[in-house]
């Protein structure tokens, strides 16, 4: 059975009936949670806490929170809390104790260990974007408590784990901030697409001259090739005339002996 339904409560303010039902806000429950329930209450808490703020109820007391919070988890949410290890009845209470209450109940122990080493064998994949590396490793040094050296470790690991060489040549030969260093990674990945647009650019216009060209020099030789077939046929005109020209001078004179000695 699924651990946290839709549930709908209006939200009451200072006394003044505020009608601010949570059909406005899409918060899960409970009883929708499925899979990974680790994530999914990850999950679940962040709409909470976005349904708190689009409702204006942050201000309120963590008594009301609380009573919120448990008009909203569904059933199975509601009687996993009545068996949650609070330390007093006061943190029963508290909404930070509380929401830290069900994580204690989904999300394991985390082997600090393993998680640095999935950091640091954190690499840029072909193709992906340094946008999309760098969320990943946001994601993965959360859970490695570097505490103070985050940024410097967050950066070192910037620079082992991009693609572009280029790039982290320059970034060892300076001493920049996490900031810094991001920066300079979009704005070389961002170049290197740009030039690759141009480059695709040129390499249309150069194809087109490259055909216009091949087409004007086969135009120029199909021309050179028929005034040559012209002059040919003149040429083969001209002799012909010639040799029948030839035959017949040479039959006229044929004929003319023939009269003559037939006279004498």
């Amino acid at each position: 059975m699924p651990l946290f339904t839709a549930a709908r409560a209006s939200a009451y303010s200072n006394g003044t009936r505020q009608c601010s039902a949570l059909a406005e806000y899409s918060v899960s429950t409970f009883d929708e949670i499925y899979g990974d329930e680790a994530a999914e209450l990850k999950r679940i808490k962040a709409q909470w806490l976005n349904y708190l703020t689009a409702a204006k109820l942050t201000n309120e007391p963590d008594e009301r929170k609380v009573a919120l919070l448990l008009a909203c988890i569904g059933a199975d949410g509601f009687a996993l809390f009545n068996g949650l290890p609070f330390a007093t009845d006061d943190d029963r209470q508290n909404i930070t104790r509380v929401l830290e209450a069900y994580d204690s109940q989904f999300v394991p122990q985390t082997n600090v260990c393993y998680e640095r080493w999935r950091f640091n064998e954190q690499y840029q994949e072909p193709g992906e974007s340094f946008d999309t590396f760098l969320a990943d490793l946001r994601r993965l040094v959360k859970l490695c408590n570097f505490e103070t050296m985050e940024d410097q470790l967050m950066h070192d690991r910037i620079i082992c784990g991009i693609r572009d060489e280029k790039t982290r040549t320059t970034l060892f030969k300076k001493k920049l901030d996490l900031a810094a260093t991001i920066n300079i990674c979009r704005i070389a990945e961002s170049s290197s697409s740009h030039l690759r647009a141009m480059s695709k650019t040129d390499n249309v216009q150069t194809i087109q001259n490259a055909t216009v060209y091949s087409r004007t020099v086969a135009v120029t030789i199909l021309d050179a090739r028929l005034t040559a077939k012209l002059a040919d046929a003149d040429a083969v005109a001209s002799t012909q005339f010639e040799n029948c020209y030839a035959v017949t001078l040479s039959f006229a004179g044929t004929k003319r002996n023939t009269a003559m000695h037939s006279a004498s």
